[in-house]
């Protein structure tokens, strides 16, 4: 599992925050909810502000908010009407307006929008622009956009062009015609017959089915064409998908087969540590047996021992050949010594200035399981700088079930690292059998508020501890400030 923390004063940041971009910061960093910079609002115009009325400017001039704007989407570049814009639909994202569409379309729709409009403009015919810097179909659909920013003009094409072409010839040779049979009639000439003026009729009226037929033809291989393209991307999009869940599906596996060996192997370890705990608590049994058994009594009465034996050769008594009598067996007992590497492990614990050393020591410490570690993982759970160090004293004092280190865990539901906190929480679990709900993604008020819970709680059941748990005393300690 990846840890994020905040660029600028090192806190860890929950990995919902970082996975939906609420994390992210200026320049790529992420940044905690303390040192994110907060959202501006929506910036309003002059002439829209509540409660002020629009000013008339003389002569009809107007404001700098009525002047054209030209907006284009930034995603499929079409252009984007002033409305859309003002009353929302159309919506900034990353610095970026899109189009009413796009706004409302998910990740998938806009790249699809985007594509079409990519392709259209590929198949889209160049002949010379009437506009500097604007191509034809741009002028043709009401759109002005500077050149080389793609605009999708669906009305526009060659054969549109064309028909409008032949209406205006069309109205200007009416214009014409009419405008000479007026000066022929004033000058006293004869107009055309009425036959001329239905051979031009039928002429332009062939001609408008020709251009008709050829607009028909030219919007059919446009949409042909589209169609085409747009199946050849839906096609490839298809098998990118498929090929995505097939990998999916093989992580999962392989994680999921991962997990089972991992469980099978904590389950035996837990196992041997069971059997282990079993041994050491019979041999401590024995041992206070021993020590507290009294000396053994003796099969002879007790009674003066013999007498001095006469010397040969007359003289005085010399001493019993037994010597002073020995005194009896079991005196006075010490207590048990503590386990030399147990006491270094603690020093290095309390007083290393390397943060490395510190959290080796904790772990190893939660893993031999001595109860005389507990009253050092219990300070350095509260006190200790760095909160691997903090988080890893929070699992010793769980997996030694130290009933009287729950304050302690208690207090560290509030660490400044949900991660200590999460870890916390666990240890609580493992002495009470209790879950107290907070996790890596439970907020700094919410966690307060749980560990004020757990207080209470404990203020009724430290008295009645569970089978199992050890009660060593733990030494009340403050957490720094």
């Amino acid at each position: 599992m990846e840890l994020y923390f905040c660029a600028q004063c090192g806190i860890s940041i929950p990995l919902a925050q970082v996975t939906s971009g609420v994390a992210l910061g200026p320049g790529g960093r992420h940044l905690c909810s303390d040192h994110r910079p907060a959202k501006a609002p929506a910036e309003k115009s002059a002439a829209e502000k509540p409660g002020e009325k629009p000013v008339e400017r003389p002569g009809g001039a107007a404001s700098p908010s009525d002047e054209p704007q030209l907006l284009f989407c930034a995603n499929c570049q079409i252009s984007i009407p002033l409305d859309d814009e003002r009353a929302g639909r159309a919506k900034r994202e990353f610095g970026s307006l899109l189009c009413a569409p796009c706004s409302n379309a998910d990740a998938t729709e806009r790249g699809r929008r985007k594509r079409t409009v990519e392709d259209a403009l590929r198949l889209e015919d160049t002949p010379s622009s009437p506009t500097p810097g604007v191509s034809p179909s741009r002028s043709a659909s009401g759109i002005v956009a500077p050149a080389g920013v793609g605009v999708p003009a669906p009305q526009a094409s060659p054969a549109g062009n064309g028909v409008l072409v032949a209406l205006l010839v069309l109205a200007v040779g009416a214009t014409g015609f009419f405008g000479a049979e007026y000066v022929r009639n004033r000058r006293g000439v004869a107009g055309p017959t009425v036959a001329q003026l239905e051979d031009v009729r039928r002429q332009l009226g062939a001609r408008v089915e020709s251009l008709e037929t050829e607009l028909k033809r030219r919007t059919e291989e446009l949409r042909g064409a589209q169609d085409t393209a747009a199946e050849a991307v839906r096609q490839k999009v298809e098998v990118e998908i498929a090929n995505r869940k097939a990998d999916l599906a093989e992580t999962r596996s392989d994680f999921a087969g991962t997990d089972a060996r991992f469980e099978k192997s904590i389950t035996r370890i837990e196992g041997d540590l069971a059997r282990m705990r079993e041994d050491m608590e019979r041999l401590a049994a024995r041992a206070a047996e021993i020590r507290t058994e009294g000396p053994r009594p003796s099969d002879a009465p007790p009674g003066p021992g013999p007498g001095p034996v006469p010397p040969a050769n007359g003289g005085a008594a010399g001493p019993s050949p037994e010597g002073p009598p020995t005194p009896p067996p079991g005196g006075p007992t010490t207590p048990a010594p503590v386990n030399p590497q147990v006491a270094k492990l603690v020093k290095d614990l309390l007083e290393d200035k390397d943060a490395g050393n510190r959290f080796n020591a904790a772990v190893e410490l939660g893993r031999i399981l001595d109860r005389a570690s507990i009253p050092a993982l219990a300070r350095a759970c509260l006190t200790d700088e760095h909160l691997m160090v903090r988080r890893s004293c929070a699992r010793g004092l769980g997996v030694l079930k130290a009933w009287n280190a729950v304050p302690v865990l208690i207090q560290a539901l509030e660490d400044r690292e949900a991660y200590v906190a999460q870890m916390a929480n666990s240890a609580l679990q493992l002495i009470t059998q209790q879950d107290f709900g907070v996790t890596q993604e439970t907020s700094p008020k919410d966690r307060r508020t749980k560990a004020q819970a757990v207080a209470r709680w404990w203020a009724k059941a430290k008295d009645a501890p569970p089978e199992g748990v050890c009660l060593d005393p733990v030494p009340d300690i403050a957490p720094p400030k």
